[in-house]
């Protein structure tokens, strides 16, 4: 159930950024003016007014400005809040799922398998050849000696 705030629109009931948008204008404040006594940055306030948080990472950032926002236009803040997450949870449902399909992520799975089963094998086989030439540690396993240097005379 959607609980809408505000004033009913033309079409039927608002969404929470029509509600705000039109509590603001019916008081005749610019959005300028909002950022200024709110201090919530003027992109937010288009953000949240359009309903559009693509430029928003993570738009429940938005929800104490919401909050703030609205006791500013003395709306409810809980309600706000509230249908600003019914929104958003209706925003989410709409958008499309990016999990691979069923097919493509078993296509996935064996193709990794085969990949490990062919590093395995080049390790494995990289091991045998180094044994049977003798490059197995070899160059860990050479003792080095210090140099001693013949231009240094004894007392």
């Amino acid at each position: 159930m959607r609980v809408y705030i505000g004033v009913p629109g033309k079409g039927g009931l608002t969404t929470v950024g029509e509600a705000l948008r039109q509590a603001r204008e019916a008081r005749g404040i610019s959005l300028e003016n909002a950022r200024g006594a709110t201090g919530i940055p003027l992109h937010y306030l288009q953000a949240m007014e359009s309903g559009d948080s693509k430029l928003i990472a993570d738009e429940f950032y938005l929800i104490p400005f919401f909050r703030r926002y609205a006791q500013y236009l003395e709306l409810d803040p809980a309600a706000t809040v509230a249908q600003f997450l019914n929104d958003s949870q209706h925003l989410e449902d709409a958008r499309p799922s990016f999990e691979l399909p069923r097919k493509s992520r078993r296509r996935m799975v064996g193709m990794v398998a085969v990949l490990l089963v062919l590093l395995a094998i080049a390790v494995a086989g990289w091991a045998l050849f180094a044994r049977r030439h003798g490059l197995a540690g070899s160059a860990a396993a050479q003792k080095i000696e210090p140099v001693q240097s013949s231009s240094r005379a004894s007392p």
